[in-house]
């Protein structure tokens, strides 16, 4: 199993090397775009996935966590889905099975 992952680990860190695209990251931010932490967690992601020579990118639902499904629904629709997804669960909702 660890081999598997450290293959998976190590394609995914040189797939510019080996002549993949770009992996394209969504981050759903339910912050405001002028809001101090969102600004930094923002800053921080951005400059890892330059140095990961990841495409990313940022969907600030200003406080409003409907617009976060509606960006989904939108992704969805339109096939834009990036390749990883990254939600904040602010709100803390979960499933329950």
């Amino acid at each position: 199993m660890h081999k598997i992952l450290n293959i998976l680990i190590l394609a995914f860190l040189f797939q510019p090397a080996l002549g993949f695209a770009k992996a394209s990251v969504l981050l759903l931010s339910p912050g405001k775009t002028n809001e101090s932490f969102w600004k930094d967690v923002d800053t921080f992601a951005n400059a890892a996935a330059t140095r990961l020579n990841l495409d990313f990118n940022v969907f600030h639902a200003e406080r409003n966590n409907y617009l976060i499904i509606k960006e989904v629904e939108r992704l969805i629709e339109d096939e834009e889905l990036p390749d990883y997804l990254l939600v904040v669960n602010e709100k803390k909702y979960y499933l329950s099975y």
